[in-house]
């Protein structure tokens, strides 16, 4: 394959300074001051190296450092309003499935250059439609295509594709999830949440059947078969059981939610929940609510997209511009000197198998706890919990969960923390 490097059609304009991002407001990224190609920000997604990709209404960009690069359909993108975005790690590396209104793209993506998409297309792959809405992919490999005509599935070898006809209570499907023990669940404009198993169709989540309150479901957040989030045009519905009858709880504005129409779901590393809505973001830790618009230095009120970034920080894609919560934290150098703060390095190698080093600095003597989450926010591991003194460490993780079995190949995020002091970083295990 071709590969250009990653300045081809760049545009590149310094934002802000790392050391001057406050953590206490939010940083916006708009095409008047940065080199972000539009304000219409519709998903978002980080990959193994922490760049951050984006999707706008008019092109593909991936901001690395303060750096911004975009991609359009000269570069084999399929479409210009990207919808969705996924990542995955493969035989072949780290990839970006993108998800348009004419298709979906696959790009290569490395710390040193970027593989020219390739477009699939409805009149040349069995995709079902061009019109992509959501894009997920499972622990198994394979991808799954949500369109306005049915959901699609490719396995890198073939192309399957369902309607109404088959598993799904409505052709339009606007969002997906996944759970790791192989469930997808199927957001449709219309027919509520269609579930699958990997082998036959269950009952779907609809009003007249379980405790969705609405049966357009614009967003799926999936932390087990046994735990989801659905977020819809009449406010969100939790489900903490897998029968469709049992053990739902809803939440509108009148609990405090920020807006009924929640477009956008995430969990922090520190197990809070965030919601993107039509009028602004949400953080809920379980009893409070606590809500940002524009007043509180947003971009845009209307949030499509949410993620989690290093050092917990919270991105948001909104109709605005790109926001930021939190500090993106840097490596320190690698002298004698003791860091102002704690810091995790580095994690060497990254991707890695089976084991990665991960190098981290204390200010001070401390009580240190180190825990391995996955990307639904499950603990994975636990690394250290002790007393450690001030300065340079490194911990080796083993790629083995609690329960001492090897964990899957994915995207995890080892957590620092001391003296109420937090420090994070993202790092991909390839079996």
């Amino acid at each position: 394959m071709r590969k250009f490097a990653a300045t081809t059609t760049m545009l590149i304009m310094t934002v802000f300074a790392a050391s001057s991002l406050s953590a206490q407001g939010w940083v916006s990224y708009t095409t008047g001051n940065s080199g972000i190609p539009d304000n219409t920000v519709r998903s978002l997604v980080f990959d193994s190296d922490n760049t951050l990709w984006v999707g706008t209404d008019s092109s593909l960009a991936r901001l690395a450092g303060d750096t911004w690069t975009f991609y359009t359909t000269d570069d084999n993108i399929a479409g210009t309003q990207i919808r969705d975005l996924a990542f995955e790690i493969t035989d072949h590396g780290p990839e970006i499935w993108v998800a348009s209104n004419n298709g979906v793209s696959v790009l290569g993506v490395d710390v040193d250059a970027v593989t020219v998409a390739t477009p699939y297309r409805s009149d040349n792959t069995g995709l079902i439609s061009n019109s992509v809405n959501a894009a997920e992919v499972t622990t198994d490999h394979v991808r799954w295509f949500g369109t306005d005509e049915g959901v699609s599935t490719f396995d890198s070898d073939n192309w399957v594709s369902y309607t109404i006809d088959d598993l799904l209570s409505m052709n339009r499907v606007i969002s997906i999830g996944a759970a790791g023990d192989g469930w997808i669940f199927l957001g449709t404009d219309g027919g509520g949440v269609s579930r699958y198993d990997g082998v036959s169709a269950a009952s779907p989540y609809d009003t007249e059947w379980s405790g969705v309150p609405s049966n357009t479901i614009l967003s799926v957040f999936v932390e087990d078969s046994n735990h989801q989030w659905f977020g819809t045009d009449k406010g969100i519905a939790y489900h903490s059981n897998i029968e469709t009858k049992y053990d739902w709880t809803r939440y509108t504005t009148d609990n405090g939610l920020a807006d009924n129409t929640v477009y956008a779901i995430t969990k922090d590393l520190d197990g809070i929940m965030w919601f993107g809505t039509a009028n602004g973001v949400s953080k809920f830790d379980g009893e409070t609510w606590t809500n940002y618009t524009t007043a509180d230095g947003l971009a845009g009120n209307t949030v499509y997209s949410l993620t989690v970034g290093t050092n917990n920080s919270i991105w948001a894609g909104t109709n605005g511009g790109l926001s930021r919560l939190g500090e993106i934290i840097t490596a320190v150098d690698d002298t004698e000197a003791l860091p102002a703060v704690i810091t995790i390095d580095g994690v060497y190698p990254n991707p890695f198998n089976p084991t990665a080093n991960i190098s981290f600095s204390l200010p001070s003597d401390g009580t240190v706890t180190m825990h391995v989450y996955n990307v639904a926010g499950q603990k994975v591991a636990t690394l250290l919990d002790g007393t450690m003194s001030a300065g340079h460490h490194t911990v080796v993780w083993n790629g083995m969960n609690a329960e001492g079995l090897a964990a899957s190949s994915g995207v995890y995020f080892v957590t620092l923390n001391m003296n109420g002091l937090t420090a994070a970083q993202r790092m991909t295990l390839v079996r």
